[in-house]
């Protein structure tokens, strides 16, 4: 129950800043609802895998694999509008 807390309490508190900074700043200087969904959904995950990475002993070198994978794997897909993500 414990380990539950520590990872429900501080993703609580990302969510409502991230709500804070999406939709009270975002959306009311830009008007555009379109990537407010994607905004939060990015930073659940970039949270989620922060956490994760935090709990788990990785070398320098697994991480700079890690980081070369999504980057190839960024430059090799095509760009989609945001419509049909």
């Amino acid at each position: 129950m414990d380990n539950v807390l520590n990872l429900l309490i501080p993703f609580a508190g990302n969510l409502v800043s991230c709500l804070v900074l999406v939709l009270g700043i975002y959306h009311v200087i830009s008007k555009r609802r379109d990537y407010v969904f994607s905004f939060i959904l990015v930073s659940s995950a970039v949270y989620l895998l922060c956490n994760l990475l935090m709990a788990v002993e990785i070398d320098l070198a697994f991480a700079l694999g890690l980081f070369a994978i999504f980057g190839i794997i960024r430059y090799r897909t095509d760009a989609i509008p945001i419509r049909e993500m």
